[in-house]
């Protein structure tokens, strides 16, 4: 039995109308009763309990147990609690989305080259994955320095290079992920954006290992996506709200040709 010997606790969640004339705190200590009666040696207990039993009453009847719950710590991390923020840097959701879409593993390390504030780098540093960074704006190299320093991270290597260059101070990268300012209110310095993203890539898949991901954060631009995989494998693209009227792309490639 899933709750001998366990700390526990129910929850029932009302969802709609229909359940309106049904007391929760009731009906908890009901369902409570019964798993005591029938398991061996359990306890309620409100604090840190071993199991947490949802009920959720809609149309049917749906129960789970809790495995995981967000503690609110990512809302600290957002970019006006850094020291050095700007009104382009990513939110800590999105940035811890797509470092878990690069599939790496504590140790492995991970490039941002184009690192702007670093949101990408603090999520993967507190994932501990080994975090390396460049950026063309040396203002950015060192606001994501003192960004990684705020959150206790020590990055292996942040450097001010073009991204043609990035060759030259990196290699055996297990994963990138990144969002290239090309198209947005960010400087591309005068160069045409479609040739940008072309070297982009031709970078990527030199410094990458074989079979490494590298997922991409894209406008609203289709061209762009595909200018990728023409030198990697695309793998899938995911849209994401981030306001009511705009919506950017993540583009996941595999470094396989």
């Amino acid at each position: 039995h899933i709750f001998d010997e366990r700390r526990f606790h129910v929850r029932v969640h009302k969802l709609g109308q229909g359940w309106k004339n049904i007391n929760s705190t009731r009906l908890e200590a009901k369902i409570g009763e019964i798993i005591l009666k029938n398991s061996n040696k359990s306890k309620v207990v409100f604090d840190n309990p071993d199991i947490v039993l949802n009920i959720f009453l809609s149309e049917r009847i749906v129960l789970g147990t809790l495995i995981g719950s967000r503690d609110g710590s990512i809302l600290k991390r957002r970019p006006g609690e850094r020291p050095f923020s700007l009104p382009i840097s990513m939110e800590p959701r999105v940035a811890r989305a797509m470092v878990n879409m690069a599939r790496l593993r504590e140790g492995q390390r991970l490039l941002d080259p184009f690192c702007g504030t670093g949101g990408i780098l603090i999520e993967a540093g507190l994932m501990g994955i080994k975090v390396f960074g460049s950026d063309i704006d040396e203002r950015m190299v060192k606001g994501t320095i003192i960004n990684l320093e705020f959150y206790g991270i020590k990055p292996e290597k942040i450097v001010k290079c073009d991204i043609r260059e990035i060759h030259e101070y990196f290699d055996n990268i297990d994963g990138i992920v990144c969002d290239p300012p090309y198209g947005r209110s960010a400087s591309t310095f005068g160069e045409n954006s479609t040739r940008l993203y072309e070297d982009s890539f031709k970078a990527f898949k030199r410094v990458l290992k074989p079979g490494g991901y590298a997922v991409i954060s894209f406008p609203n631009e289709e061209h762009h996506i595909k200018i990728g995989a023409k030198y990697m494998k695309l793998k899938n693209v995911i849209s994401y709200r981030v306001h009511k009227s705009l919506t950017r792309y993540i583009g996941i490639y595999q470094n396989q040709w």
